[in-house]
């Protein structure tokens, strides 16, 4: 699975990589599903919605490929249906992630999410207790309502046509993920999540 991920990264055979790297992923994750949590099962859909791509593109054939032809725009991107679809569903977790939080006073009445996560020992990290200790509450209060309200406007802020908007949303995304993966012990979530925006 490693060898698989390494390829894949290097851009070695890449549909076979990913070919390989999905099967041997979702192999390990049923030998240990106690294991698991949302980051791996992100990680599997990505995968998967990647083996769809066209690799047949000059910048995906091989590793130099792609800083050959770094002056054109259009160089690895992921244009077609494939590429929207991945694009779709990249939108739809930040779309299931807003439609679960809407109900709960913790996110917006209360606005106590962050400070609640944040008290968790089980995931806080050593600056996440930090934040908890030295943030007004007002803060953490714009922190939440901010997470919650770029995860709304999430989904269609990425499927917009403009690209200077979908980079925007991209950075903010980045930004929360970044935010998320220093103040919590998430696993790969923040990662893979990264990695599903770019």
């Amino acid at each position: 699975a490693a060898l698989s991920s390494c390829a894949l990264a290097l851009g070695y055979r890449p549909a076979a990589s990913c070919a390989l790297c999905w099967i041997l992923t979702t192999s390990l994750h049923a030998r240990c599903p106690l294991a698991l949590h949302g980051g791996d099962v992100l990680l599997r859909l990505l995968l998967f919605g990647t083996l769809f791509l066209d690799f047949s593109a000059p910048s995906h054939r091989k590793v130099e490929g792609l800083a050959a032809q770094g002056a054109r725009r259009d160089a690895g991107t992921t244009r077609g249906w494939a590429g929207a679809a991945l694009r779709a569903q990249a939108a739809l977790v930040y779309a299931c992630a807003a439609w679960a939080k809407r109900g709960s006073p913790a996110w917006w009445s209360e606005c106590t999410a962050v400070h609640d996560a944040l008290q968790l020992d089980l995931v806080s990290s050593e600056v996440g207790r930090t934040l908890l200790r030295r943030a007004p509450s007002a803060v953490l209060c714009g922190l939440t309502r901010g997470t919650f309200l770029l995860e709304a406007a999430a989904p269609v802020l990425l499927m917009m046509p403009w690209r200077a908007g979908r980079l925007a949303a991209v950075l903010a995304l980045l930004g929360m993920h970044a935010g998320f993966g220093i103040c919590l012990r998430l696993g790969l979530f923040p990662l893979v999540s990264a990695v599903a925006l770019l």
